[in-house]
């Protein structure tokens, strides 16, 4: 009958526009509140104390943006690629860092400091790539690797990490090696 055919036609325009439509979300985390969070696609995202990050997911994108602090994440397979950018906005307590941060299926770490960015890798591979228009490849980092981006000048340094020191304050644990007292304090 035409009122089971207008219905089968309203649920079918109403699911597409669901799937098609953005979520987007805020979360933030207070101080001494890490949070852990998953998102709508099964990605786990660690967000440190005094933290925010919005994301939004739509059918062909996954997107995180890091507004301030830190967060991890690892990564639900997808045919999409999740993209963290970080510090694309300039405000009293974010450096306009002007990363973007793609995953190739892995698990990683995002940090905005005081004078710099950092990317750790803990699993798998991500590229950090710059903002400025001509999308540059600043860096192309595997598991045990971090990348800290100076904020002035994109300047790149490449390091060897220690897996388990890029993730332990998810259990809140703190753990320095080999780093210098500026960045500490940091």
């Amino acid at each position: 009958s035409r009122i089971a055919i207008a219905a089968a036609m309203l649920l079918t325009v109403g699911l597409c526009v669901r799937v098609a439509w953005p979520q987007t979300a805020r979360y933030v985390a207070a101080h001494a509140q890490p949070r852990r969070i998953e998102l709508p696609d099964g990605t786990v995202a660690h967000l440190n104390a005094e933290s925010a990050m919005r994301t939004r997911f739509s059918l062909f994108q996954r997107r995180v943006e890091l507004e301030r602090g830190q967060a991890s994440f690892v990564v639900a397979q997808d045919r999409r690629p999740l993209t963290v950018h970080a510090g694309t906005t300039r405000s009293a307590t974010v450096h306009a860092a002007g990363l973007q941060v793609q995953d190739i299926g892995t698990t990683f770490d995002v940090a905005l400091q005081r004078e710099q960015a950092r990317v750790g890798v803990t699993e798998g591979r991500v590229q950090v790539i710059a903002e400025d228009g001509a999308g540059r490849v600043l860096a192309d980092i595997g598991a045990g690797q971090s990348a800290r981006v100076a904020y002035r000048d994109q300047a790149v340094s490449l390091r060897d990490e220690d897996a388990d020191t890029m993730t332990a304050w998810w259990t809140r644990r703190v753990v320095f090696r080999d780093e210098g007292l500026r960045d500490v304090a940091d």
